[in-house]
């Protein structure tokens, strides 16, 4: 038959199959992990191809070819880099194609904290873009409102994971569609964690504290480095135990809850698909320390001449410096992460207990994590980030590229 058929280890659920199906045969469902895959239904499929021509597995990437350069940078507007995840290029590269009457697209905060892609044509709906979400998003229909808007001549931003513009940009390419007026933009990635351990988490916190208003992941209250989350409901500021238990972040930190299919990611590589690449700047002590100021400094990967052109349209509103490759080095620009030897039995664990059981039992950091975190800054002022990245990977990482 010609049409995607893929093992759960190999399908990143980036949703180009379901987008591009002309009959809507394909509906993107969660298994029992909560991950989204395409099934399809047989009565409706006519095998016409079009969801193999879309999707990125089957299809391989150009490489751009392009001198790629690379930036450290950080808005120049306090709030908005207090605000973000990093140095605030995001909110820099969103203002620029909205003033030339353009839409951005980017994950965002749902009803009951679910994260899902959206579209935004004013600076107000675009704030819900900002900042991380350390959750698998779930595209839905966006990537047919892209072609809409770049067939009606509009500029388009598109944010999301590597896997996810590379979905965008095959699904474009087979439907044909042009993409000039395109600006894709992806982030350094560790692995998207699952939605229903999300929701189950959310759910848990409800349960105590009454519906959540806000949940930020990387609240800056004790600095950029000291990043913690920051949640409030009631109007009032949750304990901050969920930051070093029952957390939900250590469950991600653990990769137990990672998609089968970051394991063996294919774009944990300096081959980037989108335009630019951002990231923390966590070498920002050695690479350009004036700019270490612990409120967050972006890194940047400008991997085509539109990147380019569109990080230069920006500049106005950040300060940059020019760095080298060495400097923006990260383990994920090298190699994916590694799959945890007790993810079944966690699986298991999840599947037959409570969720206040799992949190209570995988929702704190392991002794080598505590040791990790504490080496972490001598490692950062002695200048071997790079060096202690390449030898864990020698040393723990087996699924190598």
């Amino acid at each position: 038959m010609n049409r995607v058929q893929l093992k759960q280890e190999d399908c990143c659920g980036c949703g180009a199959c379901a987008n591009r199906c002309p009959k809507q045969a394909i509906v993107m469902t969660a298994d029992a992990e909560g991950f989204l895959y395409p099934q399809i239904d047989d009565t409706r499929c006519v095998d016409c191809g079009l969801c193999k021509q879309a999707c990125p597995v089957y299809n391989e990437h150009t490489p751009h070819g392009y001198d790629q350069q690379y930036y450290a940078a950080q808005h120049l507007e306090d709030e908005i880099v207090q605000t973000s995840s990093s140095g605030g290029v995001f909110a820099a590269l969103t203002a620029a194609v909205l003033d030339q009457g353009g839409t951005v697209y980017g994950a965002a905060f749902g009803e009951n904290m679910t994260v899902r892609h959206e579209r935004a044509q004013t600076a107000e709906e675009a704030l819900r873009f900002r900042g991380s979400k350390y959750v698998q998003s779930a595209v839905g229909t966006t990537y047919t409102q892209v072609k809409d808007d770049l067939c009606a001549g509009k500029t388009v931003l598109f944010s999301g994971t590597p896997c996810q513009v590379d979905g965008l940009l095959q699904y474009l390419r087979s439907a044909k569609a042009p993409t000039d007026h395109l600006l894709t933009c992806d982030f350094v990635c560790h692995g998207t964690p699952s939605p229903k351990v999300w929701g189950d988490y959310i759910g848990f916190l409800t349960e105590r504290h009454g519906s959540l208003e806000s949940y930020n992941f990387r609240g800056k209250q004790n600095g950029w480095h000291k990043y913690f989350p920051a949640i409030t409901a009631g109007g009032e500021a949750v304990s901050d135990r969920y930051r070093t238990k029952e957390s939900f972040f250590k469950l991600y930190s653990s990769c137990r809850i990672t998609r089968p299919s970051c394991y063996s990611c294919r774009y944990t590589s300096y081959d980037r698909r989108a335009d630019l690449t951002l990231a923390d700047f966590w070498n920002i002590d050695k690479a350009a320390p004036e700019m270490d100021d612990d409120r967050g400094t972006s890194q940047v990967i400008v991997n085509t001449e539109k990147g380019a052109k569109w990080f230069e349209a920006c500049q106005q509103a950040v300060r940059h410096k020019a760095c080298t490759k060495e400097d923006v080095w990260q383990p994920h620009l090298e190699y994916p992460i590694k799959r945890p030897k007790a993810r079944e039995a966690f699986w298991q664990f999840y599947r037959e207990q409570s969720f206040e059981a799992v949190i209570g039992r995988y929702g704190q950091d392991s002794f080598v994590t505590k040791c990790r975190v504490a080496v972490m800054p001598l490692i950062n002022k002695l200048g071997l980030y790079a060096l202690a990245g390449k030898l864990y990977r020698v040393v723990f990482v087996r699924n190598k590229k």
